[in-house]
């Protein structure tokens, strides 16, 4: 078992133990609601992100506004409120949040408002060009 810090730009993997990230030695979310889960993390286009809790993809992403504005510029197809990535049960899901423009796993699409779960090397696409691969953090 890994903590994956979670602090911008660091994303380094700690022994399960590790109350401070050894690379950055900000704090460590030490229960495992928060802890991102087996050291996943989803790969944009724009950097690597760990998942802790639930991050809403779109183009009016209230939690995220600078992802928000880079998909209304890059990602016009992108739905407003287009899908989710969350920790469930030990797992990473996505979700699609009833898109117009269709969520898909491994070039399936998935059915709208049924969580999927994912693993390393699932790659991820919001309608048709915004892409996402699961992989293990370093």
């Amino acid at each position: 078992q890994t903590l994956v810090c979670t602090q911008p730009g660091c994303g380094q993997v700690n022994p399960a133990a590790s109350v401070v990230c050894a690379y950055c030695n900000e704090p460590l979310a030490c229960s495992s609601e928060s802890a991102p889960v087996r050291g996943l993390v989803v790969e944009w286009p724009w950097g690597v992100e760990a998942i802790v809790d639930r991050v809403v993809v779109g183009r009016e992403a209230p939690a995220a506004p600078d992802l928000a504005a880079r998909l209304e510029s890059q990602f016009p197809n992108v739905s407003r409120q287009h899908g989710y990535l969350r920790r469930r049960d030990g797992e990473l899901v996505l979700c699609d949040l009833g898109s117009v423009n269709g969520t898909f796993v491994n070039e399936a699409r998935i059915d709208a408002h049924q969580e999927v779960a994912l693993k390393i090397g699932d790659r991820i696409r919001f309608a048709s060009r915004l892409v996402a691969t699961v992989r293990e953090a370093e």
